[in-house]
């Protein structure tokens, strides 16, 4: 998904200028101790999961640390130094002091593609399992990218498109609506998406682990309780930990 937004337009533009002000920063070891100075040590990379989460989050990183940029650049030492007559100096210096649009497409970018970025972090790590989670991960994915783009569907439409392209073809199987319906904390959530969707996804799990038709009634039966929070469901204990423990668990 996020080598996908990658190749957009806008996407594309900001992140090789991005690149540009990185490589002239930190493959020149004047420059590099002079942005230190500037930054209080603090670094521009950010390593992550993959090439593009990591192109992301440096640019989040490069627009937190604007302001000490445009200091650095905008300094008597950086403008008597050689690097600030170098072709490479002159068009990093005007794209972080002169060129206006520059860090409101920074700003754009990074808001637009960090909820996926943050999806992907959670997907990877082992501190709690993902499968009653992604498809809840990714509706809010989607949720925040709209409001990033201000909620103009001709902006967030194309985002919402390469997710859905790739959710539906690789990773949007039954078994994750599933996991979503029977994750207590999402389904008790007053922002639980009922669609018929995610009920379909239930069914079709339902059949395949059940095939025994009694089986598959007592198991219907008991979802009432879940869905109505009767017995264990709707125990004290167990709506105060929701948010505390694994779905497996409660």
């Amino acid at each position: 998904m996020l080598e996908d937004i990658g190749k957009m337009k806008i996407h594309a533009e900001t992140l090789e200028m991005a690149k540009g002000i990185t490589q002239f920063i930190y493959n020149h070891g004047w420059v590099l101790n002079l942005f230190r100075a500037h930054t209080k040590g603090k670094e521009l990379l950010r390593p992550a999961i993959t090439r593009f989460a990591t192109s992301f989050l440096t640019l989040q990183r490069l627009y937190q640390l604007r302001q000490p940029l445009r200091k650095m650049f905008a300094s008597e030492e950086f403008n008597r130094s050689t690097w600030a007559k170098k072709p490479n100096g002159v068009k990093v210096k005007r794209a972080v002091i002169s060129t206006r649009s520059f860090w409101a497409k920074v700003l754009f970018c990074f808001s637009t593609t960090l909820p996926l970025v943050y999806v992907l972090r959670e997907v990877d790590s082992d501190v709690r399992p993902s499968m009653p989670f992604l498809y809840d991960m990714l509706d809010t994915a989607k949720e925040k990218i709209r409001d990033a783009c201000g909620g103009s569907k001709r902006k967030y439409m194309p985002y919402w498109n390469m997710i859905d392209q790739r959710w539906t073809g690789m990773l949007h199987r039954p078994l994750h609506a599933a996991a979503y319906f029977l994750n207590p904390r999402c389904f008790y959530s007053e922002n639980f998406s009922n669609d018929a969707e995610v009920r379909r996804g239930l069914r079709e799990c339902m059949q395949r682990m059940l095939p025994d038709i009694r089986e598959y009634a007592q198991a219907d039966v008991e979802l009432d309780s879940y869905k109505q929070k009767l017995g264990e469901f709707g125990s004290q204990l167990a709506q105060m930990t929701l948010n505390a423990r694994s779905p497996g668990i409660i």
